[in-house]
């Protein structure tokens, strides 16, 4: 797990919740938003949280949607904000769903209900649990982490992270090359495919898809690799590394997020352990 300090804050922005192997009576509680819940400060962003939970039946939905209220400059305020929800919330529940959240859990529990209505005799045992935290920010990057632990039927249940890197200035999003010093990026890739060997004791077997599944934190760079990402059978299970800063110094840009020191550390990971 990475090491907590100031600057790590979990989980933070979207909590979606689902244990769907129990049974409740609960009532629908939906928390004032934004200003019901009290504002996680700090330095570079501040937000509040919007929280939901229903049991209908079997199944229990809990959801906390954050509301960014404070950054650097407005323009990086409604950037962020804006990819929470096109880019990470609309996704998960549809593009046209909007945020209210009672409708959002609504529309699973209706899916659900019609899928087993239609398939008389399927089990009816679900779990969705679904996050975005704030992993990560300083002065020179704000790090947001997707997760999707569910099942809703099918062979298998869905594992999947997703990570983001933004500027706090503009709330532009990085590209790895951004991060970089020229000539940087194949020492870089070596570095991280001998770091995939540590852990898998095989090649990755192709070049790792780098930009797009790595994260600022403060022990460095996380990439992440979900299941299927990588080719052959050392793809079929998710992966994650950890390149400290220590190890990245002379590759990455000297005015760049990663310029500062940082401690060595590792995550295990994104959820605790899903109830079934």
């Amino acid at each position: 797990m990475l090491r907590p300090s100031s600057k790590l804050l979990a989980p933070a922005l979207l909590v979606l919740l689902g244990a769907c192997a129990r049974s409740d009576t609960r009532s629908d509680k939906l928390a004032p938003a934004p200003a019901g819940s009290p504002a996680v400060e700090s330095s570079v962003i501040s937000f509040t949280m919007r929280t939901f939970e229903k049991t209908d039946g079997d199944c229990t939905i809990q959801l906390a949607v954050p509301e960014i209220v404070k950054a650097p400059t407005p323009e990086a305020r409604r950037a962020l904000q804006r990819f929470v929800h096109d880019q990470w919330l609309a996704a998960s529940f549809g593009a046209s769903q909007g945020d209210d959240l009672a409708a959002l859990a609504e529309g699973l529990f209706r899916q659900r209900r019609e899928i087993l209505a239609a398939n008389p005799g399927v089990p009816g045992r679900w779990w969705v649990r679904r996050g975005i935290d704030v992993l990560y920010q300083d002065e020179g990057a704000v790090s947001l982490r997707y997760g999707d632990d569910s099942y809703t039927g099918g062979e298998s249940p869905i594992n999947e992270v997703l990570l983001a890197s933004f500027d706090p200035a503009t709330g532009r999003r990085f590209k790895l090359a951004d991060l970089l010093a020229p000539g940087g990026e194949e020492p870089l890739r070596a570095l991280a495919e001998a770091r995939f060997r540590q852990i898998r004791r095989v090649p990755p077997g192709a070049p790792l898809p780098l930009d797009g599944r790595f994260a600022v934190v403060e022990d460095g760079l996380l990439f992440r690799f979900n299941a299927f990402e990588l080719p052959g059978a050392n793809g079929a299970e998710p992966a994650q590394i950890v390149l400290t800063r220590e190890e990245l110094q002379g590759l990455v840009a000297a005015d760049g997020p990663l310029a500062g020191a940082g401690l060595a550390g590792g995550d295990d990971g994104f959820f605790p352990a899903v109830p079934r």
